[in-house]
Order: C-alpha cells, then structure tokens, then sequence
C-alpha cells in the first residue's frame, strides 16, 4: 500500500491532476484502465511500477487469479500435430 500511495502522490504532485480508473466488462472478464498523465520520458518507468504493484498484490490475495488467453483450433484438433 506504501508504494502505491507514493506512487500517486507523485503523479498529484507532478500533475495536478488526480489518476482514475475506466473499466469495461467485457464476456470473459474486465477491462481496467488506469488513466494519469505524466511525461513521455517517465511513462515506461511509472508504467512499469504500476504492473510491479498489480502482480504484487496479485500474488499476495489466494482468492485472485489471472487468466490466460486460450486458443483452440477444431482443424488442428482434427488433423493432429504433424498434418499442418
């Protein structure tokens, strides 16, 4: 909690302007967005401790999981592995 609290006040002290959150659901989950502003230069920096605290918290909470995208094929299910 530490780090996030930091990490927005930072981007309130910079900006001025306060961070929020857009979500849409969409059929196999939700869509969050968290929209801030900041510079070009340091967005990938903050971009990369805002995943950092995500997965962090993520990882901590056994009741969330995440979940992958799955593809499945019916030809190549048909036809098996060697029959491209």
């Amino acid at each position: 909690m530490k780090q996030q609290k930091k990490l927005q006040q930072i981007l309130l002290k910079k900006t001025k302007v306060e961070p929020y959150i857009r979500a849409d659901v969409y059929d196999y989950g939700i869509y969050l967005r968290l929209r801030y502003i900041t510079s070009a230069i340091e967005r990938p920096k903050i971009a990369y401790e805002i995943n950092k605290i995500i997965f962090k918290k993520v990882q901590e909470n056994p009741k969330v999981d995440l979940a992958i995208p799955y593809t499945y094929s019916y030809k190549k299910g048909v036809k098996g592995k060697n029959n491209l």
